[in-house]
């Protein structure tokens, strides 16, 4: 096989704390009517962002990845 190059993969920052933190988050938007059913804020007073944002990267950093023949990977690169 042949190394390569590749920029190394971004690990999400999403713990066990910042899942409850979401859940409450959830929790918080829900409301229980008179007649026991529940409603849900259509939240259209809030932005949501994407889970980009709890990705973390040293900008600059590669890895060398090992391919198979012809230079195709062998597995996912890192």
């Amino acid at each position: 096989g042949y190394l390569r190059r590749a920029p190394k993969r971004t690990k999400p920052l999403l713990t066990v704390k910042h899942k409850e933190a979401r859940m409450e988050f959830c929790a918080e938007h829900v409301r229980q009517a008179a007649d026991g059913s529940h409603l849900i804020d259509p939240l259209l007073d809030v932005v949501h962002i994407g889970e980009k944002w709890f990705d973390i990267k040293k900008v600059g950093q590669n890895v060398s990845s090992l391919t198979g023949k012809d230079n195709v990977l062998t597995a996912e690169s890192p």
